[in-house]
């Protein structure tokens, strides 16, 4: 590494996201405060590992910062970063990883660890009193096709599939192809639903959501879609945005909740 790329500092040497309510949330937003040497810019990659994996993600700066980024001579840039549990009663450990190119040379620019827990919330049970005796005779319940809410460890969850979606080259002032998300209810989730989509920032204007069949309840292991286009009204590439799905979970009652949020890519 040479002189001119020196001088560069990265802060909090790590980070300790705490006990994340597994309840569809995540933790709050921390901060990696990255500054260059006055001399050279950096251009720097970001990834984390993670131990288990299969049940955390973590997100920097909502999905759409670029990998890798430019970093100007003496310039400041505070990285946002959360973590969001699929699993709970899990506690995890990882390492982010910010590597830099300066001047041609490729060095570790930081190595942060970071460790969070992911714990169940479930609501407090009460025993119902026991029911006034009746002289009523009892009535025939008609059967239902609604399938029951799960119980065991019953949590709100769901996954979708892809989370990421890129499109490229259509022409501007018209859409691409449509391309298709579904959503999956976890197996242990209660009827929760029907889902609410909007783009919750970036070039949002450039998306359109159509085809949802996520208008009623979910119950565990069911499925339901919907499709979104890219639509770019000017040449300006990349046009990247976040699509976030909310949804009432029983367990939470009102407001509704963010469930899952899809990072959509595009380019002219």
């Amino acid at each position: 590494m040479t002189s001119a790329c020196s001088g560069f500092s990265v802060t909090p040497a790590s980070i300790d996201f705490g006990i994340i309510p597994y309840n569809g949330a995540s933790s709050p937003d921390l901060y990696i405060s990255i500054t260059a040497g006055a001399s050279a810019s950096l251009d720097i990659t970001y990834s984390y590992s993670i131990n288990p994996t299969g049940h955390g993600e973590m997100v920097f700066d909502t999905g759409v910062l670029p990998n890798p980024f430019t970093l100007a001579a003496g310039a400041n840039y505070q990285m946002g970063t959360y973590f969001g549990c699929s699993g709970y009663n899990e506690p995890y450990v990882g390492i982010i990883s910010l590597q830099a190119v300066c001047q041609g040379n490729s060095f570790t620019l930081a190595s942060i660890p970071f460790s969070a827990s992911c714990v169940a919330t479930l609501p407090p049970t009460t025993t119902p009193a026991p029911a006034p005796p009746t002289t009523v005779p009892p009535t025939t319940v008609p059967a239902t096709t609604v399938p029951p809410p799960s119980t065991g460890n019953a949590a709100c969850t769901i996954s979708s599939s892809p989370n990421t979606l890129v499109f490229s080259n259509p022409i501007v002032g018209s859409c691409s192809a449509p391309q298709t998300v579904t959503l999956t209810a976890g197996h242990y989730s209660p009827g929760f639903g029907p889902f609410t989509f909007y783009l919750a920032s970036g070039y949002f204007n450039s998306y359109v959501i159509s085809g949802s069949t996520c208008t009623s309840e979910l119950y565990p292991d069911q499925t339901c879609s919907f499709q979104v286009q890219f639509c770019p009204a000017t040449g300006t590439s990349p046009q990247n945005a976040v699509l976030v799905g909310s949804a009432i979970c029983p367990y939470n009652g009102v407001p509704p909740q963010e469930w899952t949020s899809i990072n959509l890519y595009g380019s002219t």
